[in-house]
């Protein structure tokens, strides 16, 4: 269970790229990513079973076909950004990607589901006891439509899902990011002040820097303050002088 919560991305950090713009995926959106791409690639084959089978491309499956071309874009462009040329990626990019993918395949599914919904009143109305008497061609055709439409509503699902996790994601990620760089940019954060100082324990290291107030470069000033020695001596004894005797002169 932990290992689904990995960052998928991260044997990839010692190619020497810089990733620090994307945030961590953990590596269950990462499967979640391969089915889509699968759900994605079996929806193409089944309306385009249909197609064949009905002779005609109706409007619903023209936007299936642009839908899955769009999915292989978004997610062939996730890969390629995060895992082999981190420089294209761009975290607003994706949300408005993510954005898109939802709304187009909300709309493909609703599309096949009206026509699936339609084709079942043709074959009710038709025979009046169900399929029966409809042609092997339709029958397969209907039921890769309807298939087509109830895959299409698990696609959107999952779609839906992973735009909810990037949104929560991308909040964590802008929140970590401007507290990071509030840190860095704050001045008394980063300030520091040394002084070389003398005390029982030895010698101890301080630094000071010193801001001007005009705003402009702050320069960096270091105080030190040099251990003063004293050297304590026994004052010297006054030693008494000789007093000698001074010549007189007797006249």
């Amino acid at each position: 269970m932990t290992a689904m919560k990995n960052n998928f991305w991260a044997f990839k950090e010692g190619d020497g790229n810089n990733r620090a713009h994307v945030p961590a995926t953990p590596m269950w959106i990462a499967i979640i990513r391969v089915v889509q791409l699968a759900l994605a690639l079996l929806i193409l084959i089944l309306s385009a079973v249909a197609a064949n089978k009905f002779g005609v491309a109706w409007s619903s499956l023209a936007l299936t076909w642009f839908t899955f071309a769009w999915t292989l874009l978004h997610i062939g462009w996730l890969a390629i950004s995060i895992l082999i040329v981190p420089l294209i990626y761009n975290i607003w990019g994706q949300l408005a990607v993510e954005i898109l993918s939802v709304i187009f395949w909300l709309a493909s599914w609703a599309a096949l589901a009206a026509d699936a919904a339609a084709i079942g009143d043709y074959e009710s109305a038709y025979t009046g006891r169900g399929r029966l008497g409809l042609s092997n061609d339709f029958k397969t055709g209907s039921s890769c439509i309807k298939a087509s439409a109830a895959l299409g509503a698990l696609q959107w699902v999952l779609f839906v899902v992973t735009l909810v996790f990037f949104v929560m994601a991308l909040i964590r990620f802008q929140k970590g990011h401007t507290t990071t760089t509030t840190r860095v940019s704050d001045p008394e954060a980063a300030a520091g002040s040394s002084e070389l100082k003398t005390g029982p324990g030895g010698l101890h290291t301080t630094t000071q820097q010193a801001y001007p107030d005009d705003g402009g470069v702050q320069a960096q000033q270091g105080f030190v303050e040099q251990p003063v020695s004293v050297d304590h001596a026994e004052p010297q004894q006054q030693q008494p002088q000789a007093h000698q005797a001074q010549p007189t002169a007797y006249s």
